[in-house]
């Protein structure tokens, strides 16, 4: 999880990621880069915060997020704890249903979901 430019290799939902520093793009299978950025990374609470950097409601129907990944021991393995705020795609009154809450909850969730899948079973090989 800290090498924040390399998430293809334990995210299954991730063609190819690219990245420098802070900052990193990755594309999605499904089609669309998304680009975010680092805010904080502690390795005292093993905690990582960042946020998306540039809009891709195509990608995904978000127009803003930030995340929190968190790792903690949890027996003889470890805990994930992934938390995401996001704001739909259209945040006008009346959004369309592929850019409404509904879209945008479910898009991340999966995503999220996949994520966390892709990562136990990278860690569990190497286990």
């Amino acid at each position: 999880i800290k090498d924040f430019a390399n998430i293809a290799a334990w995210h299954p939902g991730i063609a190819k990621s690219i990245g420098e520093g802070t900052d990193r793009t990755f594309t999605l299978k499904s089609g669309g880069d998304i680009e975010e950025g680092v805010d904080e990374a502690d390795d005292a609470t093993m905690t990582l915060r960042y946020r998306q950097s540039k809009e891709n409601v195509d990608a995904l129907p978000v127009s803003s997020y930030s995340a929190t990944i968190r790792v903690a021991p949890s027996g003889d393995g470890s805990e994930v704890e992934w938390i995401v705020r996001l704001y739909r795609a259209d945040t006008t009154n009346e959004p369309a249903e592929d850019k409404n809450d509904a879209a945008a909850l479910k898009a991340m969730g999966d995503f999220i979901k996949q994520g966390l899948e892709g990562l136990k079973a990278k860690s569990e090989a190497k286990g």
